[in-house]
């Protein structure tokens, strides 16, 4: 079943204001989920079927893969991070902006 519009657009403001919050850099499917969750209040099969729609629709974009380590093993890894599209329609009307 599909959110309702007013849904969506927490959704949308919620991750936008996730990643304007001082030290967040970016945005990992992970923290995606964790913000848009208990808006959704779903099951995490389909937050994470959401979010993947953001994706394809062009609400949400990847942004270049970035690497860590692992603080324990000191092993390295890599991780995909995400953006919110300023100029999708969706997100310029969620986020009141003009459209």
């Amino acid at each position: 079943a599909d959110l309702a519009i007013d849904k969506c657009d927490q959704v949308i403001l919620a991750i936008y204001e996730e990643r304007q919050r001082p030290g967040t850099d970016y945005l990992t499917f992970k923290r995606i989920m964790t913000v848009a969750a208990p808006i959704v209040a779903r099951d995490e099969y389909s937050v994470k079927n959401l979010i993947n729609n953001m994706v394809d629709i062009g609400v949400l974009r990847m942004d270049p893969e970035r690497h860590g380590r692992d603080p324990e093993s000191g092993v390295g890894y890599a991780f995909k991070t995400f953006s919110i599209d300023l100029q999708h329609m969706d997100v310029r009307k969620a986020l009141k902006l003009s459209v």
